[in-house]
């Protein structure tokens, strides 16, 4: 059926939803530099949301190009199932997760997509007082439900003690295969809750750091499979976690 039609922001919609809104499956929306206060949600169909990354491949335009959800709720918001998702290039701020009707993360709030791709990403700055501060990702509706992650920094996330054992800063619950590579979570000398994964495929790690957290609580890091699990150069590193009311376990791992 060919490939879909590009929106671009600003030259064509003035907002990111604006665009994202009349996307039919297979569309693009192209996002300029710039930094838009918007906090977005995805319709039901397949699309890509990218900034001008995919065609300089050049850092300024993944720096330069920011969603700032300015701590107003999450940035991103997927709440049906669709084919596909693709965030490519952009940087991702001042998004905060709540407790009400359930639990929401602050940059992603994910439930239902066959396939999600997160590619050459930037998350700082984020909140949640309740599941993931980066985002809570639960792909559960379908047999083969997969997840890519490449190339991805968190930082400065500035977290106060999560009110909950189960806070992370990221969390995923996965009916499918995880592939990550190129991860790096820098706790930026600041508080953050661990990572935490649980699939039910196969997985692949590569190229993944977690450093630099103080005063956290929960495990560094927990990601768990249950087909296989391919580990390369994995490294969790100068991390001061402690025991607390929400926490009787200080360690991380993998299996």
């Amino acid at each position: 059926s060919g490939f879909g039609s590009v929106h671009a922001v600003p030259e064509n919609f003035p907002t990111i939803q604006s665009a994202l809104d009349i996307c039919v499956e297979g569309d693009t929306v192209l996002v300029a530099q710039g930094t838009y206060n918007e906090l977005l949600t995805i319709p039901p169909v397949g699309l890509s949301l990218v900034s001008n990354y995919i065609f300089s491949n050049d850092t300024l335009d993944i720096n330069n190009t920011v969603l700032d959800g300015l701590f107003a709720g999450t940035v991103i918001t997927i709440d049906q199932n669709r084919p596909f998702f693709i965030l490519k290039g952009l940087t991702i701020k001042g998004g905060i997760g709540y407790w009400d009707s359930g639990a929401t993360g602050g940059g992603l709030n994910i439930h239902g997509c066959d396939s999600l791709v997160l590619d050459h990403l930037i998350f700082e700055g984020m909140r949640s007082s309740t599941v993931g501060a980066v985002g809570f990702i639960r792909m559960e509706d379908g047999n083969s439900q997969n997840l890519t992650m490449r190339n991805i920094l968190i930082r400065d996330l500035n977290m106060e003690e999560p009110v909950s054992y189960a806070s992370n800063v990221l969390k995923i619950r996965l009916s499918g295969n995880l592939y990550l590579e190129n991860i790096e979570i820098n706790g930026s000398g600041q508080s953050w809750p661990g990572l935490k994964i649980l699939g039910d495929g196969k997985g692949f790690v590569k190229n993944f750091r977690a450093h630099n957290s103080y005063n956290a609580v929960g495990k560094p890091v927990s990601i768990q499979v249950y087909d296989s699990l391919y580990v390369e150069d994995f490294v969790v590193e100068n991390n001061h976690f402690h025991f607390s009311e929400y926490s009787q376990m200080s360690f991380g791992g993998i299996g």
